[in-house]
């Protein structure tokens, strides 16, 4: 038994000694009171989480946008209802009477001989004219008869290239910021819509359309009705999938799409990168789309053996009043695949509800700087590869005399000064927005751009 013990005894130490400190159990460290010390590592390192303190004003707990419930124009069962009173109106005018109807008939037999003809000798793109130049060239009869043929003109070089980049990088910047929601009152918006070049090409281009067509009358009357202009999103291309009336008489005197948007004889496009996209450049295209919606056809494509048959006047019949109805957006919206083999004609226009329009679009190159200006009705196609179709600033010249300008401009100014989306923008948003910083008219460069904002 004494073995054992002998054993156990040359296993103890001979001699008393302290573990290290590294070896010592982790329930043996303390931490330092604040009495002992206040900027310890290790105390900010090893306290517990709920020991730490957040204040309650930081901005990480901000809400990043406000909202708003936006409720113009808007029923409670139909958001769209009211804003589409104007198009309807038009509409059921026309196809009231017999004389009415008579009209509309020939108008659409009229439209449809003139785009057989543009397709048997080939599309010819409208006029393209320098910015620096323009001028002198509206003072040409037959530039003025061009463009109102054709029913677009592009003005190259408006605004510098680099000008124009900064402001779509800007621009996406603060979209991709806002989570993809829309922005109208940024800075460089601004910038675009008071730079005294686009200012200029809205006014003269209006005044040469009045003096030629009798429509925006007074635009330029001792030089102190310069046209508004209309505040609205950057977007893809220049298409625009809004139904639009005309005056039969006259089809340069525009009807509003609704009654939340003013008339104007010109959509403007200002573009922001290098765009590709298609137009139909003919009068006879812009008649066609206006009055293609109070039309359908007695017989479906599948019924004829030739596609010929199926667009032939005679199997298109008029609506009656009570058939009438808004077309729906996507009727007049972008089409997604370009068949390059036949004449850069979009593939599935076709089997689109424009179909009389196939073979009739013109490929249209814009650089950064350029402005695209065309009447309401002719139709734009944006092209088919991503990121083709560039980005676009709709920046269009409300007559100062028009139809319901005044209290349209009052109404956008409100908006400005309010950080909400402009008028007519309800329904487009679902209701609700979010909201931008409160606008001022200080923030607006230039007497022209204050103008231009109704100031």
């Amino acid at each position: 038994m004494r073995a054992p013990r002998r054993l156990l005894a040359t296993l103890s130490p001979t001699t008393p000694s302290v573990a290290p400190s590294s070896l010592l159990p982790p329930y043996t460290h303390s931490l330092p009171t604040s009495a002992t010390t206040t900027s310890s590592s290790s105390s900010s390192r090893l306290r517990p989480p709920y020991a730490h303190s957040v204040s309650p004003l930081s901005p990480a707990l901000r809400a990043p946008m406000r909202y708003a419930l936006l409720r113009e124009n808007a029923s409670a069962n139909d958001p769209t209802s009211v804003a589409d009173s104007a198009w309807v109106t038009w509409a059921e005018g026309l196809l009231g009477s017999e004389s009415g109807r008579r009209e509309v008939r020939d108008k659409w037999v009229e439209a449809i001989v003139g785009l057989e003809k543009i397709k048997s000798v080939g599309v010819r793109p409208g006029p393209q004219i320098s910015f620096h130049s323009l001028a002198s060239h509206l003072d040409v009869g037959s530039t003025i008869q061009a463009i109102l043929a054709s029913g677009s003109v592009i003005v190259r070089d408006v605004v510098l290239d680099a000008e124009a980049s900064k402001w779509a990088a800007e621009i996406v910047r603060a979209t991709n910021e806002r989570e993809g929601n829309p922005v109208f009152w940024h800075p460089s918006l601004l910038a675009a819509r008071a730079h005294p070049s686009v200012l200029s090409s809205n006014k003269q281009l209006l005044s040469a359309l009045a003096a030629n067509t009798g429509v925006g009358v007074n635009v330029n009357v001792d030089g102190t009705a310069d046209p508004f202009v209309l505040a609205e999103a950057v977007q893809e291309g220049f298409e625009s999938d809004e139904p639009r009336g005309i005056d039969l008489e006259n089809n340069w005197v525009p009807v509003s799409p609704s009654s939340s948007t003013p008339n104007t004889p010109l959509l403007a496009h200002l573009a922001l990168t290098p765009s590709l996209s298609y137009l139909l450049p003919t009068s006879h295209s812009a008649i066609y789309a206006a009055l293609r919606p109070l039309f359908r056809p007695v017989r479906s494509r599948l019924s004829f053996y030739h596609p010929s048959a199926y667009l032939d006047p005679t199997n298109w019949v008029l609506l009656s009043p009570g058939e009438v109805v808004t077309p729906h957006p996507s009727a007049f919206a972008s089409h997604s695949d370009v068949d390059a083999s036949a004449n850069n004609t979009p593939a599935d226009v076709a089997g689109s509800d424009l179909p009389h329009l196939d073979g009739t679009f013109s490929r249209i190159e814009l650089e950064a700087g350029d402005m695209l200006y065309r009447h309401p009705s002719v139709p734009a196609r944006a092209s088919s590869r991503v990121g083709e179709s560039g980005l676009s600033l709709p920046i269009s010249p409300i007559p100062a005399e028009g139809h319901g300008a005044a209290a349209y401009v009052r109404s956008q100014r409100e908006a400005f000064e309010a950080g909400s989306p402009p008028p007519g923008y309800a329904s487009r948003l679902g209701g609700v927005a979010a909201l931008e910083a409160a606008g001022a008219r200080d923030a607006i460069g230039g007497n022209g751009g204050k103008r231009a904002m109704g100031y």
